[in-house]
């Protein structure tokens, strides 16, 4: 028997990884094409170009490539401030990228559509890039303490596992996915995930501990649990990015592809389904029957 791919279903077989069809097509919020114009100018430009805006540009971009030139610090080393400050450069290509991924993508977010099946694309930037720049800003500081607390080869060790984990968290949802279409069981990997990240934990924290006593360094206490939360943050991190390429590209994908057996398998009606102006204008001109 031929093994179904991961966009090669047909609607019956679709059923059964479009598990969240609501929440794909609308993100969880209200349904975005009912905003009126008022609305969507707010949203775009005071909550998210003027506050979120300025908010993520900060603490991506602008915070760590000053943080070294900092002659007040506070709780971290100088050391741990200039390696956020080159982790910073580093990235910076990549961060101004996800930045102006965020900005453009509120645009198609707020855009006026017809109809939800429409809608379900603009979902994924906006998600990912606002994701990336979270993940991104608390990764900098987790870096910092993880660095102080357990020295640059903690922070390297933590650094490599959690890329490790990020791609493999990742390919195994995405595997699942397909184990589903395929009838067969979802092999989970967070036990083994979780007992790998203590595993590591409980080598790093002694190792680090006894290293400040014989040297007599001073250490804040509270940086040894947070200086293991960096691996924790890219573990998260994978989960969130899993969840989006599930929902907003997978099942969008198949909602998107048959919207109309979709509206009616998740009993959306037509004036949820469609826009205010759009659900008139069927109505009008005899294509619905209003509700």
């Amino acid at each position: 028997m031929k093994r179904i791919g991961l966009f090669g279903a047909d609607f019956e077989d679709s059923k059964k990884i479009v598990t969240s069809g609501k929440f794909s097509l609308t993100a969880g919020m209200p349904n975005p094409i009912h905003m009126s114009l008022l609305k969507r100018i707010f949203t775009v430009f005071i909550v998210g170009i003027f506050m979120f805006g300025i908010l993520i540009y900060v603490n991506l971009l602008a915070a760590p490539q000053g943080i070294a030139s900092d002659k007040d610090l506070h709780y971290i080393s100088y050391e741990s401030a200039v390696l956020i400050s080159k982790i910073g450069s580093f990235l910076f290509p990549v961060n101004l990228l996800s930045y102006c991924t965020f900005l453009f993508a509120l645009f198609p977010m707020f855009w006026p559509k017809n109809s939800l099946n429409r809608q379900v694309w603009t979902y994924f930037p906006f998600y990912f890039a606002m994701g990336w720049g979270g993940f991104v800003s608390v990764s900098y500081y987790a870096s910092a303490v993880a660095f102080d607390a357990y020295t640059l080869l903690g922070f390297w060790l933590q650094l490599i596992v959690g890329i490790a984990f990020f791609f493999w968290i990742v390919i195994n949802s995405i595997q699942n996915i397909k184990r589903r279409l395929n009838d067969e069981e979802p092999k989970p990997i967070l036990k083994k995930v979780l007992l790998m990240t203590l595993g590591m934990m409980a080598l790093l924290f002694p190792v680090s501990l006894v290293y400040y006593l014989v040297n007599k360094l001073p250490i804040l206490w509270y940086f040894y649990p947070l200086g293991l939360l960096l691996i924790v943050l890219f573990i998260a991190y994978a989960y969130l990015v899993a969840f989006l390429i599930n929902v907003h590209i997978v099942q969008a994908y198949y909602i998107h592809k048959y919207p109309m057996e979709y509206k009616e398998y998740l009993g959306i009606s037509d004036r949820d389904w469609y826009s205010k102006r759009y659900y008139k204008k069927l109505v009008k001109s005899g294509q619905l029957e209003e509700e």
